[in-house]
């Protein structure tokens, strides 16, 4: 049985916790006064309950910096669930994956920093603590990222109602290595990596791809990354499968993009071939960019309200955001076939 915790007190201006179900209400009351005093208790709701798919058994404890800022050897999934303070009607959601080249996670600058913005716009926000790449912790270390992303989506859209969330509007976020995951969630739902919930889809609404990663096709490919999710010598159809400007479909979710012109890491020419394939499949879709700020501008050289500015617009513009004591209304872009059933009863 799998627990969903939130907990309280929390920055109090703009959140509240509490605990919510799965299959079952559990009740928990925590007094925790930080993000970094949860991130190394128990306060995370595990994404699987007694079996973790693809895992060989082998479960090292996480490695955090002394500053609890970065995460690395992450055997066990979980996710932070982050909430508005008056959290009494619908919500959006958006379920937050870090970037650290598939070697680490950037936790705290690119995930909960990244949900307290957000929130602040009415929308729920989980950062997922996904499992990376180790053949000592899994049978298919490529594979363990995408079947923890398919299963926080599909995770979050079960409990839609407990978490007073709009199942029709839970979006996907992800920087640098994290927006190859998110993409990864974005256009391969189709594929079955995480055991399926019944009448449950594992296709996000959004996609927010911060300097993401998209391809692992040279000369797209960040290095470090293909390295360390697919290994020294993946083959042609290894990189293929996972490089996603070549799975966009007319069902691929509208997405918005950012980067850096002076992105000397991640090659900016990934956000632009992804969105260029997202349109010419009539997929609606926005790319922005800064001409400075380098790789991982996130809390850093850009600060996160500048850039954050124009991806919010867009979100509240495309019906993504659900502002308070205001009347819900169909987001602009549904998925209409029945691949991707969004809703639950």
């Amino acid at each position: 049985m799998i627990k969903i915790y939130r907990t309280f007190p929390y920055y109090q201006n703009h959140v509240d916790t509490m605990t919510l179900k799965h299959c079952a209400l559990f009740v928990l009351l925590c007094t925790s006064a930080t993000i970094h005093a949860q991130s190394q208790t128990s306060f995370d709701t595990p994404l699987y309950d007694n079996v973790i798919p693809n895992s060989n058994g082998h479960f090292p404890t996480d490695e955090w910096t002394p500053d609890f800022k970065e995460v690395k050897r992450v055997s066990r999934p979980t996710m932070l669930i982050i909430t508005p303070r008056q959290h009494k009607q619908r919500t959006s959601a958006v379920i937050i994956f870090p970037g650290g080249g598939y070697r680490v996670e950037e936790y705290e600058r690119e995930g909960t920093a990244i949900a307290m913005e957000l929130v602040k716009q009415n929308v729920s926000c989980f950062v997922v603590r996904y499992r990376l790449p180790d053949s000592t912790t899994m049978q298919n270390p490529a594979t363990g990222p995408i079947t923890d992303a398919q299963q926080a989506i599909q995770l979050v859209r079960s409990q839609a109602k407990a978490l007073l969330i709009d199942p029709d509007r839970i979006g996907v976020m992800g920087f640098s290595a994290g927006g190859h995951l998110a993409a990864m969630a974005g256009t391969q739902f189709d594929s079955v990596y995480a055991p399926r919930m019944k009448d449950i889809s594992a296709r996000p609404n959004f996609m927010l791809l911060v300097y993401p990663v998209i391809s692992m096709e040279d000369p797209l490919a960040h290095a470090g990354s293909r390295k360390a999710l697919l290994g020294d010598s993946a083959s042609p159809a290894l990189r293929e499968k996972f490089s996603n400007e070549m799975h966009v479909t007319s069902h691929t979710p509208p997405a918005y993009l950012v980067y850096a012109d002076d992105d000397k890491t991640v090659s900016p020419r990934n956000s632009i071939v992804f969105y260029q394939q997202l349109r010419q499949h009539g997929v609606e879709a926005q790319l922005e960019h800064f001409p400075t700020g380098g790789h991982g501008f996130a809390g850093g050289k850009v600060p996160d309200s500048e850039w954050m500015k124009n991806m919010i617009s867009w979100m509240r513009r495309s019906g993504w955001i659900l502002d308070l004591d205001e009347p819900e209304q169909a987001p602009a872009t549904t998925l209409k076939n029945d691949k991707g059933v969004a809703t639950v009863k």
